[in-house]
């Protein structure tokens, strides 16, 4: 966090502390971020106050012991672990304050906590008077471990509800949602041996002879997720059957490599029934702030972004939708794509009553000649260098069997995402054909403005001819690619200068190997014909 944005998230915090000055929440999150700042003797007058109006809380002092033990004051840690102990398990608290102190496993200990191939060796305990959890990053920061000590009633789903949502997710292919690693059961022995003394401490308040656990993808916490970048997450998983309901920014994880905002932890998911996930995106999003509302009635929320106090829930959605379309260009997923030279950067214009997103090219120009073109129902179609996959889309509703691929992995992240909230079956792979050739057979190829922007141009077409009884291609009398690098130039691949139709057919028919053309659907925008050729009897 900026240290503008703490000055502005302390001011609201005190404000609000100030307008309801018996609120422990409000000098609870004062607390934390000062003690995120370093501010660390004034954090814990803060734990403090938040403490004095909510002494049941015993995740207040876990969290003060914390702050104490950076402060060297090992003693008064220790106390206040101690006092934390002695609380009674059944005091009230709000769903989603929690707390942490560490637990280390020793060094000296013979059996650290290793799951599912990947050792643990800090774990955090998170939790509150009436559930906590510990939690851990894996020592490769590979995997997150979350451990259920006791489940908290206001959670909506228990440790193995939140992992089979996840795991239903997972199945969808759902990109916005992290890889489930493992599940399980471990034994009350096996975790204390891996626990320091103020950890089995905190251990003997929670008794049970097993404790479940899940692990998962770990994701870093990084800044810069948009609210468009958060809306689309929401919108993938509503047409997947999930509204995560529990919309904070510590819950969301931004990958600035490839644009995807992932969501995190699923304790308060609810499942969509169909009629729900049939709701056009304005009426979904009002449908969250309902449930919200309800959900949370006793801390008065009033919309599903309350945990954004910066978001006005109104205007600033609004401006995201265009006829209760989503503007896919409000994405990093959508922009950070390398799919095209084009200084939009847009490539593809797409227009769905569901998203949209403003382009260089639509598929208007090229609609008549498709719609002419016969394919049957089945058909195995390979879109190569699909971009946001507006053909792979077309075809898909043709009842074909669409498989698109392109060398931007951030734009076939951008077409998964997109399938799902289309409802279309496509599959979509990262694939360059300059590094081999695509796995399969296919009954049709499409090279649409496409196959010249490879370096091996005559490999990479014998190998298509090899895969398939058609190619249908869309290409110009002169054409010269080029292709995006890792460093972000663009650099000349293949080219061909033809004087004539007859020439540029006669051209690529021995470009494909045992293709003849069949017909010359005619030329469309910016001079480009489209040409059906089939493999020779």
């Amino acid at each position: 966090m900026a240290a503008g944005d703490s000055e502005r998230a302390l001011d609201l915090f005190a404000k609000a502390a100030e307008a309801e000055p018996n609120n422990a929440l409000y000098s609870l999150s004062i607390g934390r971020l000062l003690a995120k700042e370093g501010m660390l003797n004034q954090s814990t007058l803060a734990f403090l106050r938040a403490q004095e109006l909510s002494p049941k809380e015993p995740g207040i002092l876990l969290e003060l012991a914390e702050v104490l033990k950076r402060l060297d004051k090992t003693q008064e840690a220790a106390a206040v672990l101690d006092a934390a102990a002695r609380l009674s398990p059944s005091a009230q608290s709000a769903p989603q304050a929690a707390t942490s102190v560490a637990v280390s496993a020793s060094p000296a200990d013979p059996s650290p906590l290793v799951l599912h191939g990947s050792c643990f060796d800090k774990l955090a305990l998170h939790g509150d008077a009436t559930g906590c959890s510990l939690v851990g990053t894996s020592s490769n920061r590979q995997h997150f471990l979350k451990l259920e000590l006791r489940h908290h009633p206001a959670k909506r789903q228990t440790l193995e509800g939140e992992r089979d949502v996840m795991l239903a997710l997972n199945r969808k292919h759902c990109v916005t949602c992290p890889t489930v690693i493992g599940f399980g059961s471990l034994p009350r022995a096996d975790l204390e041996r891996c626990l320091d003394e103020s950890g089995k401490k905190v251990l003997a308040s929670f008794p049970a002879e097993s404790y479940a656990y899940l692990i998962e993808e770990f994701l870093p916490s990084t800044a810069g997720a948009t609210l468009g970048d958060l809306l689309l997450a929401v919108l993938e998983q509503k047409s997947l059957g999930v509204f995560h309901a529990d919309l904070r920014p510590e819950n969301c994880r931004m990958d600035n490599a490839t644009g995807v905002c992932y969501l995190i932890d699923y304790d308060q998911a609810e499942l969509l029934d169909e009629q729900t996930q049939r709701l056009d995106n304005l009426s979904f999003l009002d449908w969250c702030d309902a449930l919200v509302r309800a959900k949370y009635a006793r801390w008065n929320f009033q919309h599903f972004l309350h945990y954004f106090p910066t978001v006005d829930r109104q205007t600033a959605v609004a401006k995201l939708f265009r006829n209760g379309a989503f503007n896919l260009a409000s994405t990093r997923l959508f922009t950070n794509q390398i799919t095209t030279a084009a200084s939009a950067g847009i490539y593809h214009t797409i227009r769905e009553k569901s998203v949209f997103i403003d382009g260089e090219r639509s598929l208007d120009s090229r609609r008549a000649y498709l719609d002419s073109i016969f394919f049957a129902k089945g058909e195995r179609v390979l879109d190569v260098g699909c971009s946001s996959g507006i053909v792979s889309t077309y075809l898909a509703r043709r009842d074909c069997k669409v498989t698109g691929i392109d060398i931007d992995p951030e734009i076939i992240r951008g077409c998964r995402v997109l399938s799902h909230i289309l409802g279309d079956d496509i599959s979509f792979l990262h694939h360059d054909l300059d590094k081999g050739p695509v796995p399969g057979e296919f009954d049709t190829v499409l090279l649409f403005s496409v196959i010249h922007h490879t370096k091996r141009l005559s490999d990479n077409a014998r190998s298509l001819a090899q895969q398939t009884r058609r190619i249908i291609i869309e290409c110009r009398l002169k054409e010269g690619g080029l292709k995006p690098t890792e460093d972000g130039r663009w650099v000349a691949t293949s080219a061909w200068n033809y004087a004539t139709v007859e020439a540029m057919v006669e051209g690529l028919e021995a470009l494909f190997p045992g293709f003849r053309l069949r017909k010359n659907w005619g030329q469309g925008d910016r001079e480009r014909y489209i040409l059906e050729l089939v493999k020779a009897a």
